[in-house]
Formats: C-alpha cells, structure tokens, sequence
C-alpha cells in the first residue's frame, strides 16, 4: 500500500490542477499560433519595461476579442496572461523579468498560482526551453540568498533581517529548527515558492543540491513548503533519501538544516491524522482510526530513516527533542490520540522498536547542549523499560552529583543545575514520569539502595549550603546558591521516591528484589527527609513535609492486611504507629497524615498507638490552630470528626 500524508487524500487540490491544465492546452493547440505576435509584444512589455497587471489585463483582452467569445472572462484572461508571463521567462531569464512578472501576480492570485503549472505545460511541449527555467531559478535563488533589497518586498523586509538577525546570534540553532523556526513570516518568501517548485520538478538534483546548502533555515522552510514535502509523503520521502548527513557519530549535528526541518515536516504530516476531530469526548471508532493511521504512517518513517547512515546519531538527537516534549507537556495527554504528546510517545516506541537490542548509542560531543544529556538518559530508559535496548549504567549518572566548593562553583556544579531543570518542572505527582525515567538505570541495578545513598550522599555539600547558605552568593541574588541547591537535592530525593517504587513493582511482579533492600531505602529515604525538615527552613519546606508524608502513607498502605501491596508486615521498623507518634511534635502535620490515611478507618486504629488524652489534646490543639488560621491550615473539619469517632 501506497503511503500518504492524511491530508494527500484529499483530490480537490489536485482537481483545480488539472481543470487549468485542460483549459491551457485547449487555448494553446487552438488559438496560440493565431495570437503569436500579439503575445511576444505583450511578453517584451514585461521583460524591457514591466506592465502593471490592469495595463497586462487589458492587453489580453484586446488581443482576444475576436476569438473566442467564451476567452472573455475574467479566468480566461488571466489563464492567457499567465501563459504571456511563461513566454517572458523563456525569451529573457533573468532577475529583472522575474521582478517584473512579479508586480504583476502581487495584484492577481490567479496568475500567482497558475504560473508554476503553466511553466509545466510548457515544457512538456518545448522541453528545449528547461534550461531557462532553471537559469531563472538559479539567479532567483542567488538573490535570496545573497539577501537582495529588491527580490524582498519592504512589507516583509523588515521581519526577515530580524528573523536572520536572530538566527545568526542564537546558540542552541538545533532547538530552534526542533521548535519550527518560531516567528519567522514565510509569506517573507511567498513569492518565489513557483521558482523552488519548478526547480524541483525540472532538476531535482540541483535543488537538493542547492538546498543542502543553504545556510539560511527559513530559505529551506519555504522551499520544503513550496515542493509540498507536507502534501506528499512520497515528495518527503525523496527527500529524506537525498537530504546530505546532519549528525557526526558522536551525535554533533553539523549544521546541515535539511534534514531536521524534514523531520519537523513529518511530524506535522503525522499531526494531520487527529486535524478536526474533538479533543474531548472522541467516539472510539474516530479514536480506533487515528491511532491505526498514525501507527501506519510512523512505521514507513522510522523505517525510511533508520536506512540512512547517520540514522543513530539522527534517532538520538530527535528522540530527545520529542522526550522534551512529553516532559513539558506532563503525562495527563498522553493517552489522548488528539494530542501531541500521544504523537510524540508513539515516535518514541517505534524509534525504540527500530533499535537493535545491543545498541546503546551514546551522545558524546562536547557541542551538545548541557540539557539534553539527561533527557537523553531518559529516552535509552524509556528504550530498556521496553525491552527494547540493554539497561544503562547508573554510576555516571551518580557521579554527576558528586561536588566539593570548587566543583560546586566551577563547569561541574553549573551543568548539573542545568542538566536538572527540565527534571525540576513543577508537577502534580511526586515522583512524575519524568523523574521515574530518570530512576530508571538505579532501580535496576542489583543494588538499588546503596547506588541511591551513595547518590545522596553526593549532596552532602548541596545541604551545608541549604543549611549554612553559600558563600559565592552576592547581595543583590543572597539566596540564589541555597535556592539551587534544595531544588537539586529535591531532585535526588525524588528520584529516590521513584526508585523506591519501581523497587515495590518489581518485588509485587516477580520478586525480583528483595524485601530488606526495598526497607533498606525506605529507612534511609526516612532519615533523609527528616534531615532535610531540620535543615532547610525557608525554601520549599513544604515539599518536604510533603516528602515525608507520601512516605508515611507508602508505610500503611504496602502493608500486609492493610492495602492493595503487600511488602511489608506489622513487625517491620519504622511501622507506621512509630511513624505517627513522631508526627505527633508538629501538630498541623499529625492532622494531614490523619487525613491521607482516614480511607483505612477501622484498620487504622490498630496501628495508631496513642494515649486517649494525647488524642484528646490533638483535637483540641488543631481546634485552636484552624480558628487561628483556618486558610493557612486547611484540616478538613470532617476529617477531625471521623478521627474522633473511631477513638
């Protein structure tokens, strides 16, 4: 089966075509030999002087008004004057006549988009005559490339000088072509789409050629878009087989725009499959058929690409620039067939199914930029989770966190801040998938928990500056080294969270791991969330009671006869009356594991071991805490009824 972009099937497009088709053919086997002289006078107008479009307009009209009744309307007018244009381009090739030809199509759409079709009629009866086509294209894009003030309209002049301005002083070029070469105006070069179109159609090899080098990415944009590589799969994939190497072994891109751009287009051409259906509220069978053809166009994609030569290279620098995607988007769409991240997470697995199980392809370039490094590491996870690659080595990874003062205020400490930021978004759900990901190489090793403690305690520095602050910071910015130092060990700690469990998903599958090594991290996320509320007092406390309460609410509920997970039992320390008691010294705390746990009811009042008055007096504390402050201190009043009941 043929494949096609979703929109390609539709034929009204090509229909339009083909009626002009019909009609130039018809004028020139009939009437062009009788109009020969009166055409040539009309065509040397445009190349020595230049006509506007009325005064071009009213030519033709004269010419043809003893011809044919039927050649009066406007259409036909056009179609003939269209045809004037192409003899103009034929007898003088040049820039000027290009010039002039275009004064004319800025006033007249018709003549704008049958020139191309026209110029094709023409040399499938003169196809002597290529080679002027093609001279004309050649010095058209000469100009554009050279940024001629004449072949750019004033109107769009202005957007393009800051658009290349931009281009020229942005360090990340890559990101920028990934992001669709943002608040770039393509009608900037709307006018010459015909020349990249017919120089494709007339000499593919010089296009691809001249393209290829293009130093410009918003020139090769337009050409891509004027050959129609997002109305034609088949155009697209000729392309991809002739596009020159973008990515050295060691994953450097080389600075060829060609084939990123050709990747944004496919992603666009994939996006065309959910165009006008609902983003909500989907019936399955429209569901059903979106996910089977994006499915269908994904396989011939991947297939295509993993044929060329730097297809590793390729794979892992696209992969991860869809990976950023699905990370910023969060994980709440991904499993909308509508959405982009639903696009982007099925590239992913069929990039992943494409990979040859002992390739572990690795990006090593110095030129790649800080962020993508864990990102990356986040793709090869996403790959072994699938069984689709070997599992990764988690000890660089740990040693990545591994800082002194110096290293701290040195490269070391200012890639790490940078490699974290994507992973330190803010998210609803602690661990997020992003972190998970991250997790992913340290909860599969046979030491989970020692390869984590060895990790946290690579932040030991990172908590002297929470808690002592940090030297290096001036006046104007005191807190800017504490601030990033709590978001990096929030980080590890979460990363821990996730590893923790991955750990009890393994052990409830298969028993893969035991269970002294998932309390053995357990123990030590413990004590290091607790040292953390002791320590860091003023910048996102609240994560951190955060953190240890999702670890007391993990204590009931994974205990046998309590929840749905049964990993750990009455008898294992710290239990969760251990854990209660301790939460009784912050009463607004106390309350909130009370109100995370209350679904347990009556099997929470065997594991809370507390004196009736101490109760007591924990109801009357919270009592005098709401009506103190009841919006700083949400307790659900119910929860303290329900609470009391069961005591």
């Amino acid at each position: 089966m043929t494949t096609q972009w979703p929109n390609e099937k539709n034929k009204k497009y090509q229909d339009e075509f083909l009626n002009l088709r019909k009609d130039l053919i018809f004028f020139i086997d009939n009437y062009e030999k009788e109009l020969e002289e009166r055409l040539d006078l009309l065509a040397d107008l445009i190349i020595k002087s230049g006509v506007e479009y009325n005064e071009l307009h009213s030519g033709v009209k004269s010419s043809i008004i003893d011809v044919d009744v039927n050649y009066n309307t406007e259409d036909k007018v056009d179609l003939i004057s269209t045809w004037i244009c192409v003899l103009a381009i034929v007898k003088s090739p040049t820039l000027n006549t290009w010039l002039n030809i275009k004064k004319i199509f800025y006033n007249s759409n018709n003549i704008k988009f049958w020139l191309e079709e026209s110029i094709l009629v023409h040399t499938e009866i003169h196809p002597e005559d290529k080679c002027s086509f093609i001279a004309l294209s050649d010095k058209v894009i000469n100009a554009l490339e050279e940024n001629d003030r004449r072949i750019i309209s004033e109107r769009h002049r202005g957007t393009l000088e800051n658009a290349l301005l931009f281009w020229e002083e942005t360090s990340e070029k890559l990101t920028e072509i990934w992001r669709g070469l943002r608040g770039f105006d393509s009608w900037s070069y709307s006018g010459e789409l015909v020349v990249f179109s017919v120089l494709k159609t007339l000499d593919n090899e010089q296009f691809i050629q001249r393209i290829s080098k293009f130093e410009n990415p918003y020139l090769v944009d337009v050409c891509l878009f004027a050959i129609g590589v997002d109305n034609s799969y088949s155009c697209w994939e000729e392309i991809v087989k002739l596009a020159p190497l973008s990515f050295e072994k060691d994953g450097e891109w080389n600075g060829s725009v060609l084939m990123p751009l050709l990747l944004v287009y496919a992603l666009k051409g994939i996006q065309q499959a959910v165009y006008g259906l609902p983003h909500s509220n989907l019936s399955p069978e429209d569901e059903a058929k979106a996910k089977n053809e994006i499915d269908e166009l994904n396989s011939p994609i991947i297939t295509l690409l993993a044929q060329r030569e730097d297809s590793h290279p390729l794979f892992a620098r696209w992969s991860t620039w869809l990976m950023h995607e699905l990370m910023i988007s969060g994980s709440d769409d991904q499993d909308n067939v509508t959405s982009v991240s639903y696009r982007n997470n099925s590239l992913l697995k069929a990039i992943g199914q494409s990979i040859q199980l002992s390739s572990n392809f690795q990006l090593s370039s110095e030129s790649i930029p800080v962020w993508e490094r864990w990102v990356y590491r986040a793709v090869l996870a996403l790959h072994s989770y699938n069984g689709f690659i070997t599992q990764q080595e988690c000890s660089d990874f740990i040693d990545e966190w591994s800082l002194d003062f110096d290293s701290w205020n040195d490269d070391k400490g200012a890639q790490l801040i940078e490699s974290s930021r994507l992973f330190n978004m803010n998210s609803q759900e602690i661990p997020n998938n992003s972190t998970h990901l991250l997790a992913y190489s340290i909860a599969m090793s046979n030491s989970p928990s020692s390869n984590w403690i060895r990790l946290w305690n690579n932040t030991r520095l990172l908590r002297e500056i929470v808690e002592y602050g940090d030297c290096q910071d001036s006046r104007v910015d005191r807190y800017k080294g504490s601030t990033e130092a709590i978001r990096l060990i929030l980080l590890g700690f979460t990363v821990g969270l996730a590893i923790l469990d991955q750990m009890a998903q393994r052990y409830i599958d298969d028993g893969g791991i035991s269970k002294d090594e998932i309390l053995d991290l357990y123990r030590a996320l413990l004590k290091a969330a607790n040292e953390m509320r002791e320590i860091n007092y003023f910048i996102d406390i609240d994560k951190w009671e955060d953190a240890l309460l999702s670890l007391i609410i993990r204590r009931l509920h994974w205990e046998s006869g309590v929840g749905n997970i049964a990993i750990f039992n009455l008898q294992d320390t710290p239990s969760f009356s251990d854990l209660v008691k301790q939460s009784t010294y912050d009463v607004v705390f106390f309350w909130r594991v009370i109100e995370n746990t209350l679904i347990y009811q009556n099997k929470l009042v065997d594991r809370i071991d507390l004196p009736m008055q101490k109760i007591i007096d924990l109801v009357n504390d919270i009592e005098l805490v709401k009506n103190a402050s009841d919006k700083k201190f949400r307790i659900n009043s119910k929860t303290i009824d329900e609470f009391s009941k069961l005591f």
